[in-house]
């Protein structure tokens, strides 16, 4: 980064994990040549009406933390960046994540500028002793894996992302692969989407009686739709095996959401609308645990997989 810096690059950095899904520079130079700073958040609810494609609102978002997976530098901030580098070396036990807004922080965040009133009209705010504008780009389209998996809130609005990050998910590197899989967005080779030894796929019977009314749901009834769903899955990974064929899973559906920590059905913070429908599949199944000794090419497609363009015409449609 900092050579990049000491170049005069501006660069956009991501992650190996955070998909570009289309070119941001004609939104990034919409805050140009007032921002410095443009930062992916995993702030979990839009603060913009649906239809402003805005920065987020810094008084309500700059507390949730910063995701370095997607971001842009103007290279002025290059002192900044080698104050964070030293920062690093000193304590390399720390998260860089969190040093990274650690040493913007330094000197307070700063909403309101009366003498610079173009930042408050792009919602930029300074930070490092008011010498760095920074912004934290939207939620709706720089989306992080809940954002875009579970919320589906690009889906909702009806607008296409910038990116797509692959967090909040349970199951390692599998789960992350799958994950762009059900969303479409990750291709493989071409056989995969034409396997020879066949396909095996299934409707199940969702308990939709055990869906508490006004998006409520309770421990017991999210167990007992979620596990009804699961005995039917596991008949059919049998089945499969025996017919030697490879298994197209369902469209889970979650009577609540998931998350390292407890919590009352839905994620703090977040927007969640219960039930998860359709609930990523790493939500019940620990893909992770199954890919060290499985080869999951060999046994399972995502729920999407009729749906994608990328499958083989000969494949016939899902069952209805």
């Amino acid at each position: 980064i900092l050579r990049l810096l000491q170049a005069g690059v501006d660069p956009v950095l991501t992650d190996a994990d955070a998909l570009i899904t289309r070119d941001p520079s004609p939104y990034i130079a919409r805050y140009l040549p007032e921002a410095q700073v443009l930062v992916s958040s995993d702030h979990l609810s839009s603060t913009t009406a649906p239809n402003d494609d805005g920065l987020e609102i810094p008084e309500r978002a700059a507390w949730s933390a910063w995701n370095i997976g997607y971001f842009y530098l103007s290279h002025t901030v290059l002192p900044t960046m080698q104050h964070w580098q030293e920062m690093c070396v000193q304590h390399p036990t720390l998260w860089d994540q969190n040093l990274f807004k650690d040493v913007l922080k330094i000197g307070g965040l700063h909403y309101k500028t009366p003498s610079r009133p173009e930042l408050q009209r792009k919602r930029l705010f300074l930070g490092y002793n008011k010498t760095v504008a920074i912004g934290i780009l939207p939620v709706s389209t720089f989306c992080s894996g809940h954002t875009y998996f579970v919320q589906r809130m690009p889906q909702q609005r009806g607008v296409e992302p910038y990116s797509v990050h692959t967090t909040f998910q349970y199951s390692g590197a599998a789960g992350k692969t799958h994950r762009l899989r059900e969303g479409m967005l990750w291709e493989d080779e071409g056989d995969y989407y034409d396997p020879p030894r066949g396909l095996l796929v299934y409707k199940p019977t969702i308990l939709r009686h055990l869906i508490q009314p006004a998006g409520k749901m309770d421990l017991k009834s999210h167990f007992d739709l979620v596990n009804g769903q699961l005995v039917q899955l596991r008949s059919a990974f049998l089945l499969a095996a025996r017919l030697g064929r490879i298994l197209i899973l369902p469209p889970m559906v979650c009577g609540l959401d998931r998350y390292w920590a407890p919590h009352n059905g839905t994620l703090p913070g977040s927007d969640t609308k219960l039930p998860v429908d359709p609930c990523p599949i790493d939500h019940v199944i620990d893909l992770e645990g199954m890919s060290r000794t499985l080869n999951l090419t060999d046994m399972i497609r995502e729920y999407s997989f009729l749906s994608n363009p990328r499958t083989s015409a000969k494949v016939p449609p899902a069952p209805t």
